[in-house]
Order: C-alpha cells, then structure tokens, then sequence
C-alpha cells in the first residue's frame, strides 16, 4: 500500500515537471529561431553598412595630415610615374595642371580633364575661363611643354593657356565612385584614351570635413549592432541547450 502511493506521487511529479520543462523547451526554442533571424537579418544590414562606410572612415582617419604633393606637374622635376604609387583614399595635391573638357558641371561641382595626370578632376571651384584664348587674332605664348602637348595634339592651345592647382582625394579608376563612372566614360571618348587607364580627383574633400564623423558613427553602430545582436544569440542557444538537457533528464527519469 505505501509503495502503491510512492509510486503514484512520484509518478505525478514526474508528469508534472515533464510538462513545464517542454514548455520551457519550446519556448527557447522559439526564442533561438526569432533571434537566429534577427542575427543573420543584423549582420547583413551591418555587413552593408560597414562596407560602404569603411573607405569614409579610412579617409577621415587621415584627419590633421597634409596631403601628398605632386608638386609642379609643368615641372621638368614632376616624374608621372610618381603617380602609379597613388591609392585610392590618398589625400594629394597638386599644381599648375593643364584644364581639358571642362564643359561638364553639375549644381555643385564642375569637371575637367587632365592629360598630364590623366585625372579626371572634380572641383567646386570655379574653372578658368578660356574664351579669351580662343580668339584667332590672340598671339600664345606657349612654353616647350605647353608646345609639345599642342603639336602632339594632346591638348588645345587655350587648354595649355590656363592652370589649375587643387587638393583632394584621390580614386583608383576600380575604385571610382558609381556617380563618377559616366563622367569618366565621356571624359575618355573626348581624350580618346581607354578609361581603364583614368582615375579621379575629387577636389576640395578633406579628411577633416565634418561629413565623415557621420560615416565613422555608421560604422562603429553597425558593428555594435551586430555584435550585440550575435550575444544575444549566443545566450538564446544557451538556454536552448539547457532546456533540452533538462527535458532529456525528465523523460529518462519517467522511463
């Protein structure tokens, strides 16, 4: 009789704790699943906004250097092929460059072609005007370099009469923002020079403008995001673990 009765409350008890421990069970699984979605859905949100926030926040860490000149590029001292040393995100500088297909503008900068670097430059500064220039009745002056540049027909007489000194960041042509790649594209038909060989300039946009403080809270966001994100997850896979070691002991236990 007393073993009956030890039989049927131990029996109770066992139902009774099987019962809430499948309920616990289910509910960190439910709860893995919603955030294992929430992980993979915060990480390929973060992944996309720390790409394209990564170049910005490269640029701004450059933030109190000066920039690289490239000095005279008139200059019999200027070697082009200090160029092919460039990256993409350098801050450079330059002088005296020779103005060509300066016709292309929008409402905050304007375009212009550079056969001595084969820049494709963009600046919100105001391009010399060359109308002058193109009078037939204007004598040229021109100099040895400005000169060979006329009669290889590599620039236009009133291109040479003009300069152009400017600093900014400097793109690899792989590395071209989309925005620029139809202005790239026009500017080699117009020099007629492949446009692999082109890589731009953007004047004006220094690593100490404020614009890449917001690029540099971006990426450290969405870092904090996913990995917070990627913490939960790990602690919802923690306790599913344990529920099921838990439910595992109850029906071992009722068996």
């Amino acid at each position: 009789m007393v073993k009956d009765e030890f039989d049927s409350t131990v029996l109770e008890q066992a139902t009774d704790a099987y019962f809430e421990h499948l309920k616990r069970f289910k509910e960190a699984k439910f709860r893995l699943g919603l955030r294992g979605s929430l992980t993979v859905l915060a990480f390929v949100i973060g992944s996309y906004f720390v790409f394209i926030s990564a170049p910005e926040v490269q640029y701004w860490a450059m933030r109190g250097e000066e920039p690289t000149p490239l000095g005279d590029l008139r200059s019999p001292e200027f070697n082009r092929t200090a160029l092919d040393s460039l990256h993409t995100n350098d801050y450079v500088s330059f002088k005296n460059d020779v103005v060509m297909f300066d016709e292309l503008a929008s409402e905050e900068l304007n375009f212009y072609y550079s056969p001595l670097t084969r820049f494709v430059v963009a600046t919100p500064q105001e391009l010399p005007d060359k109308d002058r220039f193109r009078l037939r009745s204007t004598v040229l002056e021109l100099g040895e370099l400005e000169t060979q540049l006329v009669l290889e027909r590599v620039a236009f007489p009133e291109d040479v009469m003009v300069t152009f000194d400017g600093a900014g960041r400097y793109y690899r042509n792989e590395d071209v923002p989309k925005w620029a790649t139809p202005i790239l594209s026009f500017m080699a038909n117009s020099a007629r020079v492949p446009v692999e060989s082109l890589s731009l300039l953007v004047d004006g946009s220094t690593p100490n403008s404020d614009s890449f403080q917001w690029f540099f809270i971006m990426f450290l966001v969405a870092i904090i995001v996913v990995l917070a994100t990627f913490g939960f997850f790990i602690d919802a896979v923690v306790r599913y673990s344990r529920a099921r070691n838990r439910l595992r002991d109850v029906v071992s236990f009722r068996q």
